[in-house]
Formats: structure tokens, sequence, C-alpha cells
């Protein structure tokens, strides 16, 4: 029996539900949104070279200010199919297991990042999105101090198990930018899915019902995933990243 979509079915409602009582996303309800660009090596998902992009910097939960809470970066480059989105939230570490667990920070300056799902290539090939910020000037969790602080440099890799695609930063330079509707699941690099299939089935759910629920998009979907040339996803399940 398929399950996946009664999950997806409540996943689609408790975001709904979540964001219309806050009056905002579910999850990373307030945060910082700024230019920024990319600066990355090596051959993957991620373009290589000068990219220009859009960072939101964000807390997960919106604990009162002094509080550990998960982190989230989220941006935002263009491509030819449209825009790519990468989501990645706080974790204790970016080795080993620590890379597939999340976690709260007590500060900015000194935290470490997964994109927790990873993204498989046509030929099996799947990848994590890690990164690192290590800034005495981030001396909290608020997000009203990254303005003051700029530029902010966010180092950034791409692995596999077993190699190291890419390598570079995020680099943070404001000014102030109007919000995009991140959704990492629709916007994915082109040639790249997450895997598993049917947990990216249920967190693109979960996405469309936190838009469902917030009042700045009026319970609006948005535009369909971008018709480039990547094959349908298979759910293969034994490669990880």
């Amino acid at each position: 029996m398929d399950v996946v979509p009664a999950l997806s079915a409540v996943a689609r409602e408790t975001f709904r539900l979540g964001s219309r009582a806050r009056s905002a996303r579910f999850f990373h309800p307030h945060g910082e949104v700024l230019a920024g660009h990319l600066e990355i090596q090596g051959a993957g998902p991620l373009p290589t070279g000068r990219t220009e992009c859009v960072v939101r910097m964000s807390k997960a939960i919106g604990l009162p200010a002094r509080l550990p809470d998960i982190l989230g970066i989220a941006f935002r480059y263009p491509d030819a199919g449209g825009a790519v989105d990468v989501l990645l939230a706080t974790s204790p570490g970016t080795r080993g297991w620590r890379r597939w667990a999340l976690w709260p920070a007590a500060s900015w300056g000194r935290a470490t990042f997964t994109s927790l799902l990873p993204w498989e290539s046509v030929d099996h090939t799947r990848v994590l999105v890690l990164a690192e910020l290590a800034d005495h000037r981030l001396t909290s969790v608020e997000v009203d101090q990254l303005a003051g602080r700029l530029p902010v440099r966010i180092r950034l890799r791409v692995a596999s198990a077993a190699a190291e695609l890419q390598r570079g930063e995020l680099v943070v330079t404001g000014p102030r930018r109007p919000t995009p509707d991140f959704d990492p699941v629709l916007n994915e690099p082109p040639g790249w899915h997450f895997v598993p299939v049917w947990l990216a089935r249920v967190r693109r759910s979960s996405y469309a019902g936190s838009r469902a629920g917030r009042p700045d998009t009026g319970g609006c979907e948005p535009d369909a995933p971008r018709g480039d040339a990547r094959p349908p996803p298979s759910d293969r399940g034994t490669r990880t990243a």
C-alpha cells in the first residue's frame, strides 16, 4: 500500500494550519533577505565561478533572544531554466553522521549547516551541500545583527560519501532584497533531483501547505516546476551521500 499520499496530505494540512496560526511560514517565519554571490570551484550541481544570488538567513522556530535555535540559510541563483533554491539548516557538524542531523546553534558566528536531503545526479551520484560559518562578530542567533556586519562569508562544500565535488563560498554582501518564495523541491539544479523520492514528495506538500496558510501568498501555488531535461526520478534507496 502506498502511504505517501496520506503522509503528504497530513504534512500539507499541518503546515497550512501552522502557517495560518503564525501568519507567516510555519518554520523560519522571519529572516533577513540580502544580496550575495557564490564563488564555486569544481564540477557539480552548483554553478562554477561567480554567480549572483539572493540569501535569506533565519531562525527555524523563532525562540526568544539568547536561546539556541535551528538556524537556516536559503539562497536562490538564476540558471537557464529559471532559478535554483538551496536550503541549509544547522547541524552538529559536516562529517560522518553529523551531516544527517539537525541541531540548534548558540550563535551565527560558530555554526555548521547541512542540506540534509541529498541530490542525486543522472549517474546516481548522491551529494549533500554542507556549510560552515565562523565569524566572531556574530555573537547571537538574532538575524537583525546580520545587516550591520556585512560581508558575511560562508564556506560551502558539495560532497558525496566518497569525495568532495565542489568547494567555495557564499558571500552575503547586502543590500536587503525582497523575499523570494523559496522551494528547493520545485527548484532543483538541472540534472539533479532529491532522494528518497517519497520524502521529497512529502516535503513538497509541506511547502505547499505553508504557502496555502500564509496571508502574504493568498494561498496561491507557485509556478510549475521547470521543464528541464532531467529524467524522471526513481527511488533507488541504496546510495547515500
